[in-house]
């Protein structure tokens, strides 16, 4: 009979034997072509068998057969989504929702693949229709906010936002959101504001509090608490340093005791996270201190060692130190993670010029030379030190080349002008040699070597 036929079929179904399942259902078919329910197990076997053009055209005919079986019209939607037709999908759920406008799950659904479909105003208006019936939730107004937001309309994002806050002002989740979104359209104001609400509900709030200072408070009766508290994520915590760094970088250190009590706060109360310790040793490094910056800077890296800045700091406070092992085995470090940074090369290279490894630092700054694109600032320092390698092997036409082609780039470099005129005068020419050298003095170069140079005429 046709229902023993269809326990076989759906046995083999069962098994895993997807071809003999579509195959017995297929028979059933033949021979009954309005049974809705082997259409449907047919379009389950086939999407096994990735059938889906065969799959979709059973599916449609068991929902034609039978449109009150809503597992029919779930398995359609999947199907569609299987294939990425988010369009249809959503069209089965639209067809749910005018039959059953009470089941919230269906405008959900019918939302869900709009979005897939990237169709935003769409999806906003089932939330606009679903709200109409079932009135303001927070489920709805978040879901719009989202959408408004990832489409770019800050404008609308925030008036979703305002009717949240409006309805449930006690939950401090949304305020945040509303005065970051105030503040990312340059709304300070309504920001500020907002954080005044926050504080008056939770006067203990880091994020409002923080929001609410001037750009250098008062580290005793605001910051420090706040540093300390273990529950402030750092990033919070770190927008309130940026301006201490900036200020000690730019010479400014009227404040350095108290970025340093702040960045040495980061580091203890946030042990794991490489950010404090990389900002402590800006500050370390901006206020002159190598050493200290230098041990900073090593436990960043101890923790995180991809963030490609903080191995330059490194790298140039070895430089600075003139500890020229270090550099060469720390730049050797580097080119394992970023092999593609032409500094770390030129960095080797210094490196091995500084302990008489010229060769070795010609062939590493030839790697370095391949890399530097549009980077001029990295083609004049290359060229520099090919031109110092070059020189200290006495091979001074080849130092030449690299020297003159560094001054094409920046004519102004001094040092470099002066170093060209001791070329030309290991290559005879001492007249020139004498123009490079007074030269560089009118530039700026200054020191008791180069006076003799030009009152004597030679090295």
């Amino acid at each position: 009979s046709l229902q023993s036929e269809f326990i076989d079929a759906s046995r083999e179904k069962l098994l895993g034997n997807y071809d003999k399942a579509a195959n017995a259902y297929k028979t059933i078919l033949k021979k009954d072509r309005t049974n809705a329910a082997v259409h449907y197990e047919l379009a389950r076997v086939l999407s096994k068998l990735d059938r889906n053009d065969e799959a979709q055209k059973a599916i449609k005919t068991a929902v034609e057969l039978n449109g009150d079986n809503i597992w029919y019209q779930f398995f359609q939607a999947e199907l569609y989504e299987k294939v990425s037709d988010d369009r249809r999908a959503a069209a089965v759920y639209e067809g749910l929702v005018k039959r059953y406008p009470d089941n919230e799950k269906y405008y959900f659904k019918q939302a869900f693949y709009l979005v897939r479909a990237r169709d935003i105003s769409d999806a906003i208006g089932v939330y606009d229709a679903l709200e109409k019936r079932i009135g303001l939730t927070e489920e709805i107004v978040r879901r719009k906010h989202t959408l408004y937001l990832g489409a770019g309309d800050l404008k609308k994002a925030s008036k979703e936002l305002e009717r949240l806050t409006a309805a449930f002002p006690k939950n401090l989740e949304y305020q945040h959101l509303l005065a970051n979104v105030y503040e990312q359209s340059e709304q300070r104001d309504k920001a500020k504001s907002v954080y005044r609400r926050i504080l008056e509900v939770s006067p203990n709030d880091a994020k409002a509090t923080l929001a609410l200072q001037s750009k250098k408070a008062n580290t005793d009766s605001a910051l420090i608490p706040i540093f300390e508290d273990t529950s402030v994520p750092i990033d919070l915590k770190m927008k309130q340093l940026f301006p201490y760094i900036e200020a000690v970088a730019s010479g400014d250190k009227s404040d350095l005791e108290t970025a340093l009590t702040l960045a040495q706060t980061l580091t203890e109360v946030h042990p794991q996270n490489a950010k404090g310790f990389a900002a402590y040793g800006d500050l370390l490094y901006h206020s002159g201190d190598l050493t200290a910056a230098q041990k900073q800077y090593e436990q960043t890296l101890a923790i995180d060692d991809t963030v490609y800045a903080v191995w330059e700091q490194l790298m140039y406070i070895h430089w600075e130190q003139a500890q020229f092992e270090d550099l060469e085995k720390l730049s050797e470090n580097a080119m394992d993670i970023f092999p593609n940074q032409a500094r770390v090369y030129y960095m080797n290279a210094v490196a091995k010029n500084n302990t008489n490894e010229y060769e070795d630092a010609l062939e590493m700054l030839e790697e370095a030379q391949l890399m530097t694109g549009k980077d001029m600032r990295m083609k004049f320092d290359v060229l520099a030190q090919m031109g110092a390698a070059h020189y200290a092997m006495q091979d001074f036409e080849a130092a030449k080349q690299a020297v003159e082609a560094a001054l094409a780039i920046n004519s102004q470099a001094y040092t470099l002008v002066e170093k060209y005129g001791d070329i030309l005068f290991q290559l005879k020419d001492t007249s020139a040699a004498v123009e490079q050298w007074k030269k560089a003095k009118k530039l700026g170069a200054k020191s008791a070597e180069l006076e003799r140079k030009i009152a004597d005429k030679k090295l």
